[in-house]
């Protein structure tokens, strides 16, 4: 099946102002279909980790999560390494108890940068300046304070090849192309991902993503 995206940068923004016009054009479309949503919340990750299983996920170790996931949650995870434990947890634990009305999460740990830029939380850890929003459980979107330094992306892409190649995960392709505009003087900015399908099924409620797409794996 084929699915729609909508995907926009601002030059000169941050990630709060992004997020701020994300909320007004969530809330314009909800208004459009004859609903009424209230503002989302800004909920950081560690929050959010914090009220649901009590730990912080920016200093909590591997074998803290181990035990959290093995407590409440079915399955052998025995050899997940500290981040594959930290997407488990939030995935099966964390995010199933976010506000169901919505909710803005950010301040992702720094290893969940990919790319965008680190910073420092007000508590003094080092964060990701990630953004997503939830509704009704779905992730809706996804949004950055684009990295746009060349040498501290190439490192990371360096870092991530190495560790797909120590997983046996299959390698992506060198990103030569997006370096080379980086190198040329790439503009400050903040982008978002916004999964208009999963929008739809929102403000249709429904509960199958198969509900709004035109050509499903059924019928493609």
């Amino acid at each position: 099946p084929e699915f729609t995206l909508l995907e926009w940068y601002r030059p000169d923004w941050s990630l709060t102002r992004l997020m701020d016009e994300v909320e007004a054009l969530v809330l314009n479309a909800a208004s459009a279909f004859g609903l009424t949503l209230e503002p989302f919340p800004r909920l950081t990750y560690q929050q959010a980790f914090e009220d649901t299983v009590g730990l912080n996920p920016h200093r909590c170790s591997a074998q803290d999560l181990l035990q959290v996931a093995n407590a409440q949650i079915s399955g052998d995870f025995s050899t997940l390494d500290r981040d594959g434990l930290l997407d488990l947890v939030a995935s099966h634990l964390v995010e199933p108890k976010l506000p169901r009305e919505g909710v803005i999460l950010t301040e992702f740990p720094a290893s969940k940068a990919s790319l965008a830029k680190t910073g420092l939380s007000s508590k003094g850890d080092t964060v990701a300046l990630r953004a997503e929003l939830y509704i009704r459980g779905l992730e809706i979107a996804n949004a950055y304070q684009e990295l746009v330094d060349a040498a501290e992306q190439a490192q990371r892409f360096q870092q991530d090849l190495h560790y797909r190649e120590n997983h046996q995960l299959a390698c992506v392709p060198n990103p030569g192309q997006l370096i080379a505009a980086l190198q040329n003087g790439f503009p400050e900015c903040a982008g978002v991902a916004l999964g208009l399908d999963r929008l739809l099924m929102v403000l249709l409620g429904c509960d199958n993503i198969e509900e709004v797409l035109s050509f499903t794996t059924t019928r493609a």
